[in-house]
């Protein structure tokens, strides 16, 4: 669905809020805080503006098979008191994703990164457990494309550039 981008600063109650329709999806923010600032505020020098979060049911698992199956960068775990994982980032060539192990239900996400080589990635992470749902294939857009879904139900799309 492509984002309307409409911003108003309507009556949401006794509290209020800028109200930012982004396609269907509304997104409240205290009146008090300008949305372009919200927007343009410098982000921590590692994360992109726009941030992936896996949160998964078990996470040190689902960090081994981005590490052994996606070839991911381990950067950094901070542990909970009873050892799951809290946050952990690993690194995706220059994309940055959060990882945490979930509380409750595990929402599923998708995943699309290029690589210089989607065949070698699919056929890593079918090896490491995913299932194929797209063998590789060529678009009429230009790139190879192939998708799996990794045992926590996210579906990842592998791509390399014509």
């Amino acid at each position: 669905m492509k984002s309307t981008g409409r911003v108003s600063h309507g009556d949401a109650g006794a509290r209020g809020s800028t109200n930012v329709q982004l396609g269907a999806i509304p997104f409240y923010f205290p009146r008090d805080e300008s949305v372009q600032t919200m927007i343009a505020a410098p982000t921590p020098p590692k994360y992109a503006t726009v941030t992936s979060v896996f949160n998964v049911k078990g996470a040190d698992a689902f960090i081994t098979f981005c590490q052994g199956a996606l070839g991911a960068e381990f950067i950094s775990r901070r542990p909970t008191p009873d050892g799951a994982v809290m946050h952990a980032d690993l690194r995706f060539g220059d994309f940055i994703v959060m990882v945490s192990d979930a509380i409750r239900d595990a929402p599923a996400t998708c995943l699309t990164a290029l690589f210089s080589d989607a065949d070698a990635v699919f056929n890593a992470a079918v090896r490491a457990g995913a299932t194929a749902t797209m063998a590789p294939t060529d678009t009429p857009w230009g790139q190879r494309w192939a998708r799996v879904v990794d045992a926590w139900g996210n579906r990842r799309t592998f791509t390399t550039q014509h």
